[in-house]
Parts: C-alpha cells; sequence; structure tokens
C-alpha cells in the first residue's frame, strides 16, 4: 500500500531539512572542536544526538511552510505539487546552511549561539558580507558549496513519485486530511513533545553542563526562534535621555574607582548564596520585633554589610541579573526568556570563568524553573543542577523542590570535588514555599501566611548555620568569600518598600566588620566581590563596592512597583510616578525600614528625584538597546 501523496512529500522535506539541520550543528561542532575540549568524544556524541528535538523542531517547521506554500500553489495556480515543493525545500535547506555558517563565524566572538543578532543582520548587512567574505572566504566558500549537491538531492527526491501514489492517495484520504495530519505532526515537534510551546532554546540547559548545552542546541533553531517568536518586552520608559540626564548620570559615576584590594597570593574560593524569598520585612536588624533568623544576626554582626538593600526585581532571574551583572533590570520585568537575554553581557560568572575560577550554579527547583537554571549558564555558569541531579534528600520535598539542607548537601558534594578556586551560586528553596518540615519545631503558631513564613525563614536560617559550619570547618574550602543576598523579596508587609527590603552580608575569615549606614542596592553586590578579591571592577557595573573608602562614595538605592520609582540616598527615600502626573512623595528611614516617616519633600529630595530619572531613563535606555558595555562611558 502507498503512502497518501502529500504526507510521503511532506515527510521526504522533513527527513531532508532533519538531515541538514543535525549535519550543521555536527559541522559547527567540529569547527570548533578546540573550544569544546572539555568534553570527550562520547560526551559531544551524547549531546549532538540528545539535541535532535532541536533538528527536528526546525526541520518541522521549516518543512510545514514549504508544505503550505507547495500545497497553495498547487490547487490555486495548478503547479506542481512535488516540483514547488522541492524547491522551496531546497530554500530552506539553503537557509539552515547559511544561518548555521554565520553561527559558526560568530561564535568564537560572542561566545553563544546567533540569538537576536539576526534581527539585526539588515542594518549591518554590508559589513557582515564584507568581514564574511575577507576574513573567512574558505569556511564561507565551503558552506555555499555545500548547496550545489543540496541542490540535486532536491531535484531528485522530489522528481520520483511512487506510480499510482497521487491517484491513491487522494481518493482514500482527502488532501486536508492529510494537511491535518501535517500540521498536528509539526505542531507537535515544535513543541518539543508535551512542553511549552514552543520548544525554547533554554530547554537546551537541561542536559546539564553548558558545553553540553552548547552542542545539543542547534544554532539555527536558535536564531530562527528569535526572530519568529514575539517573546519581547517594551521599556516603561520610552523618552530619550536628555543631555541634561546623561550629563548628570556621568557626573553621578564620574570618578568613582574603587581601587582592588591587595591580589591576595591564593585566589579566595567565593560562594553567593542566593537566599529565596528572604524578606528583610521580617527579619530583625531591619525592624522586625521577632528574631526569626538568630544565625544570619549573628553572623551579619561579624561581616562587611549595609544598614538596608532593596532588591532589583520580584523574581530569581531579576536577583541574579542584579548580583552578578550590576545592571538595572528592565522596570517590572526579568531580562530572561526575552529579547533582552540574547544581548553581550559580562557578568561575574563569566569573569571569574575567565580566571580560571570553576564555576556552578545550584538551585532546590528544577533546573528550568523560570528559567533560572539556564539564566544562570547565560551568565556565564558552566555548570548547572536541580532537584533532579540530587538523589539523597533528607527531608522530603516541597512543592518546589529541595528543602535547603539537601540543597547545602548538594552543593557541598560537588564544592569538594571542584577545581579551585570556585565560583559557586546557590539558590534556596524552603522559603519559595510556606511547608515546614514537620520534624523542625516552628517558632511562632502556625496558621496565617506571615506565622506560616516566620517559621519557614527560621527553619533555612538553622539550615544555613549547618552549611557555613561545613564550609568553614572544612581546611580544603575555609579560604572562601561567603555572599548572603536575597534573590528578591518575600511576603510583603503593608508597604510597598517591604516588596523589596532584602537580606545581604559579605563574610571572610579576619575580614573587618562594618555595617555601611546606607541603603545599598542589590547591584552593588558585585563590585564588591571584585574589590574584595583585589579585582578592577568593570566601569559598566551600575553599582558600587560598599567595600569601597571613597568618602564620596554615595549609594544609590531603587526599586519599581507599578508606575511607582522609589530612590534612596543615605536615610532619605523619594518615590516618583513615572507613568502618571502624580507628585512625589517623601519619606525618611528609621530604624524600622520597612516603615519610613512620611516628610515634606525639598530641595534634596528634588536632586534625588531628578537623579533617578536620569540613572533610570539611561539605563534603561542602554539596556534595551544592547549597549550597557557602554555604561557610563556613552556619547
Amino acid at each position: 500500500m502507498h503512502m497518501p501523496r502529500y504526507l510521503a512529500a511532506f515527510l521526504k522535506a522533513l527527513l531532508l531539512l532533519f538531515f541538514v539541520a543535525f549535519l550543521g550543528k555536527t559541522a559547527f561542532f567540529l569547527y570548533h572542536r578546540e573550544l569544546f575540549d572539555r568534553l570527550s568524544d562520547s560526551g559531544a556524541l551524547y549531546a549532538l544526538i540528545w539535541g535532535y528535538r532541536f533538528d527536528l523542531a526546525l526541520a518541522a517547521a521549516l518543512a510545514l511552510v514549504a508544505f503550505f506554500g507547495a500545497y497553495l500553489l498547487h490547487r490555486l495556480l495548478r503547479l506542481s505539487f512535488e516540483r514547488t515543493l522541492g524547491w522551496l525545500t531546497f530554500a530552506a535547506c539553503a537557509l539552515v546552511v547559511v544561518i548555521h555558517g554565520a553561527d559558526a563565524l560568530y561564535y568564537p566572538e560572542a561566545g553563544r549561539h546567533l540569538g537576536y543578532e539576526l534581527k539585526e543582520w539588515y542594518n549591518s548587512r554590508d559589513a557582515l558580507a564584507s568581514t564574511a567574505f575577507h576574513s573567512y572566504l574558505l569556511p564561507v566558500s565551503l558552506y555555499l558549496l555545500t548547496l550545489i549537491p543540496l541542490f540535486f538531492i532536491c531535484r531528485r527526491v522530489f522528481a520520483w513519485r511512487p506510480a499510482g501514489a497521487g491517484t491513491h492517495g487522494i481518493r482514500r484520504f482527502a488532501p486536508e486530511l492529510q494537511l491535518l495530519t501535517v500540521v498536528i505532526f509539526s505542531v507537535f515537534a515544535v513543541r518539543g513533545g508535551f512542553q511549552q510551546v514552543p520548544l525554547e532554546p533554554l530547554h537546551a540547559q537541561e542536559i546539564g553542563g553548558f558545553y553540553k548545552a552548547t552542542v545539543a542546541l542547534d544554532g539555527a533553531y536558535n536564531a530562527l526562534f528569535s526572530v519568529m517568536t514575539p517573546y519581547s518586552i517594551s521599556p516603561v520608559l520610552k523618552k530619550t535621555p536628555t543631555a541634561q540626564q546623561v550629563a548628570l548620570v556621568k557626573q553621578m559615576f564620574q570618578g568613582y574607582h574603587a581601587a582592588p584590594l591587595t591580589d591576595p597570593k591564593t585566589p579566595p574560593n567565593v560562594v553567593v548564596v542566593l537566599l529565596e524569598s528572604w524578606s528583610g520585612a521580617y527579619m530583625k536588624p531591619y525592624g522586625y520585633p521577632i528574631e526569626t533568623t538568630p544565625f544570619f544576626d549573628q553572623l551579619r554582626m561579624k561581616s562587611l554589610t549595609t544598614r538596608g538593600m532593596f532588591s532589583g526585581g520580584h523574581r530569581t532571574t531579576e536577583g541574579l541579573f542584579a548580583t552578578m551583572c550590576s545592571g538595572q533590570n528592565p522596570l517590572g520585568e526579568t531580562v530572561a526568556q526575552n529579547q533582552l537575554q540574547d544581548y553581550h553581557y559580562d557578568c561575574l560568572p563569566q569573569m571569574m570563568r575567565k580566571r580560571g575560577y570553576y564555576t556552578a550554579f545550584f538551585q532546590g527547583t528544577k533546573k528550568n524553573t523560570s528559567g533560572t537554571g539556564a539564566f544562570a549558564q547565560m551568565l556565564g555558569f558552566t555548570d548547572s543542577y536541580g532537584v533532579s541531579d540530587w538523589s539523597h534528600p533528607r527531608y522530603p520535598l516541597n512543592s518546589w523542590g529541595l528543602q535547603d539542607p539537601d540543597v547545602y548537601d548538594m552543593a557541598l558534594a560537588h564544592i569538594k570535588k571542584a577545581k579551585r578556586p570556585f565560583f559557586i551560586g546557590i539558590n534556596s528553596d524552603s522559603t519559595h514555599d510556606l511547608e515546614l518540615p514537620p520534624s523542625f519545631p516552628p517558632l511562632v503558631t502556625p496558621g496565617t501566611q506571615a506565622n506560616d513564613y516566620v517559621n519557614v525563614l527560621h527553619f533555612a536560617d538553622a539550615s544555613l548555620r549547618q552549611f557555613v559550619h561545613e564550609l568553614y570547618s572544612n581546611p580544603a574550602t575555609a579560604n572562601t568569600l561567603l555572599v548572603l543576598v536575597s534573590d528578591h523579596a518575600g511576603p510583603a508587609l503593608d508597604t510597598p518598600y517591604s516588596q523589596y527590603l532584602i537580606a545581604f552580608l559579605t563574610y571572610y575569615p579576619g575580614i573587618k566588620p562594618a555595617i555601611v549606614p546606607e541603603i545599598a542596592a542589590q547591584r552593588d553586590v558585585g563590585p564588591t566581590i571584585t574589590h574584595l578579591l583585589g579585582i578592577k571592577t568593570p566601569p559598566w557595573f551600575m553599582g558600587r563596592a560598599i567595600s569601597a573608602s571613597d568618602p564620596g562614595s554615595v549609594h544609590y538605592a531603587d526599586y519599581y512597583v507599578e508606575g511607582d520609582l522609589g530612590w534612596a540616598e543615605g536615610n532619605r527615600l523619594v518615590v516618583q510616578s513615572i507613568t502618571a502626573h502624580n507628585p512625589d512623595r517623601c519619606y525618611r528611614f528609621g530604624d524600622d525600614l520597612t516603615h519610613p516617616t512620611p516628610a515634606t519633600c525639598d530641595a534634596t529630595d528634588q536632586g534625588m528625584a531628578q537623579r533617578a530619572l536620569a540613572f533610570t531613563t539611561v539605563a534603561q535606555r542602554e539596556l534595551f538597546t544592547g549597549h550597557i558595555s557602554d555604561f557610563p562611558q556613552f556619547p
């Protein structure tokens, strides 16, 4: 029995495109074999095969487009269906070859597959073509030469048809039924099975490991996904910064160069714990009446810290970006999982990796919950681990994943075997939920959301105590700089500021304890780490090191919520509406940072409001145009 005519033709197109996509991905790997020297041949082969679903998704999407085109031309203009599909399939194959070639040439400089850059090719087409043919003539020629055999293959494959296939197929199956079958299959393939629609390039990170994920992901699929999917966001502030605003921001950062501390003979390890949903509003150092986190509070008195800190957003990925990249997030949004993630960011993990540090990220949830693990790898963490990577939990899982003791156990197990020095990121998990392990006694009477959160926060603090003890009691890991910072705040109190007040400290054996009497921003964490390590802080970091002794250093802390931009300097806070014409509101901080006292706005507050709007307008412009590395040396 012959396969129905249209299904047979679609299958030919699908298999040919899949073959071209897989070969293109393989050619990319072989062309850059030296860049993936950490992968064994068997590991590379596994990654290539594991990523077949990206090749299949790419093939299915393009084959469906070619099929529809041929079908419509056949039905409307009576053109030969097979021959037309052959021409369209060849065009699709040529597109895949060209994108794979561009991806292979682009990767060494960018360190990532083509993505958003493909949208910009038209604006730079002349320069790109000139560079390709002058600097990469041989590889470009080889890629283009592959189009010749592809042409003859398409011509041969689609010129032949089983005898009687057309009549038999159309008589037994209506063309529209075959068309429906093609659509259903293609949608399923582009979904990557029963997954998110469509299959996201970030899912390549599920393989575990930066290098494997890069090999597994089809570069052409990554590029087309970026171009075709409307997963973009728009800036809240759409105005171009004025010359006065640009000058003001330059003035704010002019002359600020935190001189690196003396580079130690033995570079310390670094562990950054993103304390999941640790809200300063429920901690005694920031004004809460109950001692919910006694260990953190005690360690804080032995550490370098600030009076308070505002988070860079509401999500873990926003906390990651603010902490590791020292940048302002898109207002009310995250850089992850939209067009902004395809820009280049030179962040702490990548910087440390270049300095010979081993980098890895651990989280208690699934590796790709909200894209966190994948986003961490995009920022430079080589390896990413989640709940599925730990098979020895001491506690039952909560609704999100591992309880904190098991998150720390997983991290410690890898740390003990990790190359020195290491730069480790850990995202805890217990406070992601309100589920207290039954074996741990509650601190307050459970039953309300606030009390349940306090109990889980208390448990998380006890878990942190054990982790820190094990970290520093081991001589192999005692030389470690520990940074504890909330990824974002947890449950809010009755003020907007409580949604952004987070915990923060930096501890290192022998560090001089100090509490800087200012409200810092989460983006100050990155410059503080580089300063303590004796590394020159990148000029584009939008934060300031709290460890710097520059007497003129002023910390600017901000938050954004529902159109309101809050800006803190010293003990002052000014809140201005940037989406409506509402008057500014001014406050003064007391002992309880969650409830600042309303105050009459004066000239100092007006100056703060001007700096807040200028900084945010410029920072958002640089972020959305992909020029964040120009900050603050923009024209």
